[in-house]
């Protein structure tokens, strides 16, 4: 109940001062209007359901690539939240990551998880906000009909408690619950890759762009090397504990002996995983894999305690046979069936994304279903 009567009794104060400022030349105008507070009150009152305290810093329009609105909410002293203005429900969020956006102003644009540009006028290209990996104005192009497709995923699930709220309606008998803390992780592990938030423990690859892949398949297999019955990696790759990575030696070595080229999708992970532990470590793997994935095939593994390669793709219409695509591994989910899933990037391994829009690339995922020696 605090919540929504802070949200009754801010409304209330705001309405008396719009009327004020109405009546009276003299009287100070309200910076925002009743839209967006109660957006931002929204926005503050889900975040009360974090685990530790956020003072909400920032609030600011960006826009997809096919001009739909979103609010990009920022905290201190961290956390960020991504809240879709026509469908009043939020995208994606994370309590412990920076804003992807954090000290950038301009023309900021977001194509879905992983996805945060800011447009370079100079070069006439967008540049991504987290890593090297910009799109030229074709690929933005065809990125705009992904969002088309997105948005209409996202209208179709549309919170209109929270939307009435917001263009004016009844305060909602609850606002904290849109957005879970409480999550299902794989047979209850999510602090393993929680854990493996900095470049050096996940394996991150500092050189050379499009091995995302090789980062996630690491992560998958060291996964396997602490919780199962084989030693999957060569200790000289870990840290002294053999819970975590010692640098990007691994991932390269995926790479230089497995890989075909820099840019990867599941399907292609999953042949590395199983030529590598049938010829590393004299396993006869059994794996799982899906071209166009959905939500339903990639819940049915999370649930058998399996974590989820996912890979989403944007061809290069100028290229053909060139895709940009980012690899995440999903390792567990909400009560409303949102993703959790470790990006891949430093301090971004706990980030928590709405399913049908990590769904609407065209994806691949794969997992390992069983070890046998």
């Amino acid at each position: 109940m605090r919540n929504i009567r802070k949200i009754v009794a801010v409304g209330l104060v705001l309405s008396m001062i719009c009327l004020a400022g109405i009546s009276s030349a003299y009287a100070i105008k309200p910076l925002e209007t009743l839209e967006e507070v109660r957006t931002d009150l929204v926005i503050e009152s889900i975040a009360e359901g974090w685990n530790e305290e956020r003072q909400l810093s920032r609030t600011t329009t960006i826009l997809d690539f096919d001009g739909n609105e979103y609010i990009l909410a920022e905290f201190e002293p961290t956390g960020y939240m991504i809240f879709n203005q026509e469908a009043a429900i939020i995208v994606e969020s994370a309590e412990n990551s920076p804003s992807p956006y954090m000290g950038l102003d301009g023309e900021l644009f977001y194509g879905g998880p992983t996805r945060y540009y800011i447009y370079d006028g100079v070069t006439e290209t967008y540049q991504h906000t987290v890593i090297d990996s910009p799109i030229n104005s074709d690929q933005a192009e065809l990125l705009a009909e992904k969002c088309r497709d997105m948005q209409v995923n996202m209208t179709l699930q549309a919170d209109n408690e929270v939307k009435e709220y917001i263009e004016g309606g009844d305060t909602p008998n609850s606002i904290e619950n849109r957005l879970s803390s409480s999550f299902t992780y794989v047979a209850g592990r999510g602090s393993f890759f929680e854990n493996l938030d900095t470049a050096t423990e996940m394996g991150y690859a500092t050189q050379g762009k499009g091995l995302c892949g090789y980062v996630a398949a690491g992560i998958l297999l060291l996964y396997y090397h602490v919780y199962g019955p084989y030693g999957l990696i060569n200790p000289r790759y870990l840290n002294s504990s053999g819970t975590a990575f010692n640098g990007g030696d691994f991932t390269f070595y995926l790479r230089n002996t497995y890989g075909q080229a820099d840019g990867t999708t599941a399907l292609n992970i999953e042949t590395i995983l199983n030529e590598y532990l049938a010829g590393v470590c004299n396993l006869s793997p059994t794996t799982w894999s899906e071209l166009l994935t959905t939500k339903g095939s990639i819940l049915t593994q999370l649930r058998a305690g399996r974590p989820v390669i996912y890979s989403d793709e944007l061809d290069d219409p100028k290229h053909p046979g060139e895709t940009t695509k980012h690899i995440v591994v999903v390792y567990g989910y909400d009560s409303n069936d949102n993703f959790v899933a470790h990006f891949g990037w430093e301090n971004y391994s706990h980030v928590q994304v709405s399913a049908p829009v990590l769904s609407i690339f065209g994806s691949s995922a794969c997992s390992i279903i069983s070890l046998n020696g």
